[in-house]
This record gives C-alpha cells, sequence and structure tokens, in this order.
C-alpha cells in the first residue's frame, strides 16, 4: 500500500526531515504511479522546496493521468509559474 508512505512524507516533511519526506513521497509514487494523489504531491514537494524543473515533469505527467480533469487548471498554473 502506498497511503502509509504518503503520510510519513506529510509528517517528515513538517517535521524538517526533507531528505527521508522525499524518499517516502516517492516510494508511495513507485508502489503505485496511477495514483494522481500521490504524483501531484510530489510534484507539490518538489516545488516547495525549490525544485521546480524536477516538479514540472510530474506535474505533466499528472495531467496526462486519470481524474485529473478536475485539477487541470491548479496544475497548468503551476507548471506556468515554473517555466516563468
Amino acid at each position: 500500500a502506498s497511503w502509509p508512505y504518503s503520510l510519513l512524507g506529510n509528517f517528515l516533511d513538517h517535521t524538517n526531515n526533507a531528505i527521508e519526506a522525499e524518499a517516502a513521497f516517492r516510494k508511495a509514487v513507485l508502489l503505485d504511479p496511477t495514483d494522481l494523489s500521490y504524483v501531484i504531491q510530489l510534484a507539490d514537494f518538489l516545488l516547495a522546496h525549490n525544485r521546480g524543473k524536477e516538479a514540472l515533469a510530474y506535474y505533466q505527467t499528472a495531467l496526462s493521468m486519470k481524474g485529473s480533469s478536475g485539477l487541470e487548471d491548479s496544475i497548468r498554473s503551476k507548471i506556468e509559474a515554473i517555466q516563468k
């Protein structure tokens, strides 16, 4: 299951353990690469840590995923902000 890694990543990020948080978020995506929420969560984490170029690839992947239709505007605005 991926959700424990997602929760762990959030906890670690909020306790300033960015390296471990990133590993947890990546593990969630690795275990369930079809879950849009995990892909966006990793992208958001990367963007928040000034790694926009890395985040960009995940946002672009998220746009092409099933279930992204309700989030397209939000994802596109993040992509546009990175590309400025």
